[in-house]
């Protein structure tokens, strides 16, 4: 049997790539370009209802180490209050810095942001010796959305052009 121990922290295991478990969830931005660096972070949320997950753990930067790991991020082991071998459900969300300090703020300022499909999970944590970390077993790739920047058009452009003409023209 089972023990859960009073108290203890349900455990993630926070890595979008873990071969030996089947993971492979790498993040794109809009252009279909890997993310990287500290220009995009990711978050876990996590919750007993699909349709209530708050962010749990630390924004963590993507790798930027190799084009090989460009897309992938490893948080290490992310930890829920009490909630040793608890069943319930997470995502991984993802955001650029730079449009909003949390993926909540970033999407109300129409930032680029991604959410992962939203997957069950029993939290590690529970027994003795204690469980091991959950893996996101069944989290799949998954692109950023946002509003695009939209480009000057090509009459735009034309006018610009004429004015600047002009203007060279009067000298």
């Amino acid at each position: 049997a089972t023990a859960t121990l009073l108290g203890a922290d349900g455990t993630v295991n926070f890595n979008n790539k873990v071969t030996t478990a089947g993971i492979n969830a790498r993040v794109s931005d809009m252009d279909g370009n890997f993310v990287s660096g500290a220009d995009y972070v990711a978050q876990l949320a996590w919750g007993t209802a699909s349709d209530a997950l708050a962010p749990i753990g630390a924004p963590v930067a993507f790798y930027s180490d190799k084009d090989t790991k460009y897309g992938y991020v490893n948080g290490g082991v992310v930890s829920v209050a009490d909630m040793a071998g608890a069943a319930g459900f997470i995502a991984m969300l993802t955001w650029s810095p730079a449009d909003g300090a949390d993926y909540a703020s970033a999407k109300a300022a129409g930032g680029q942001t991604g959410m992962s499909n939203v997957i069950p999970v029993t939290l590690g944590g529970n027994g003795e010796p204690p469980a091991l970390p959950a893996d996101l077993v069944g989290m799949e790739a998954f692109a950023l959305s946002g509003e695009a920047i939209p480009e000057p058009s090509t009459f735009a452009l034309g006018l610009i052009g004429i004015g600047a003409l002009m203007l060279r023209r009067r000298k």
